[in-house]
């Protein structure tokens, strides 16, 4: 018998994880027991410096889970660092972060991409495997990352981030 999902009280037999279902979608967003689910959110095209708030929800207990941020044509600043690829864990990151992301002055739009990343029993960095996956809730001025980490069936709880993006004045 398949294992079970269980998502907001729903259950769904699915015979294969999700890492499984994204690859045969070429990395596309899924449908999960009518929810789309994405392995990472990319933000659209940004040419102006934009401020983004990331504020992270109590995280799972079972394991320290990250959020990864990746700039393209652009720089990512969090107080004195400025980086173009970074990680924020749920043990250690503060729970509120803002993060100015700078284009660079090549004139291309920088892109932004997020996924969920946590550490396993060996404090290795983990993404994208068995039952990872991402559900974005656009609540108009907000975005609600809701994020399964590989491990057990997904509930899409294991990292709650709420992401305010505006234009940095």
């Amino acid at each position: 018998m398949p294992p079970l999902i269980r998502f907001e009280g729903l259950a769904t037999e699915m015979a294969e994880r999700l890492s499984d279902r994204f690859m045969r979608a070429d990395g596309q967003p899924i449908d999960v027991a009518g929810r789309t689910v994405q392995m990472m959110f990319e933000l659209p095209p940004l040419t102006r410096e934009t401020l983004i708030k990331l504020e992270f929800e109590d995280p799972s207990p079972a394991r320290a889970q990250g959020l990864r941020i990746k700039v393209r044509n652009g720089k990512a600043v969090i107080a004195e660092s400025v980086e173009d690829d970074l990680v924020l864990w749920s043990d250690s990151a503060p729970r509120v972060v803002e993060v100015l992301a700078r284009p660079d002055t090549n004139g291309k739009p920088m892109t932004i991409r997020v996924w969920n990343v946590w550490r396993d029993a060996f404090d290795v960095m983990q993404a994208w495997t068995g039952d990872a996956g991402m559900v974005v809730e656009d609540e108009g001025d907000v975005l609600t990352l809701r994020c399964s980490d590989g491990f057990e069936e997904p509930t899409f709880d294991d990292l709650v981030v709420r992401m305010t993006v505006t234009e940095a004045h």
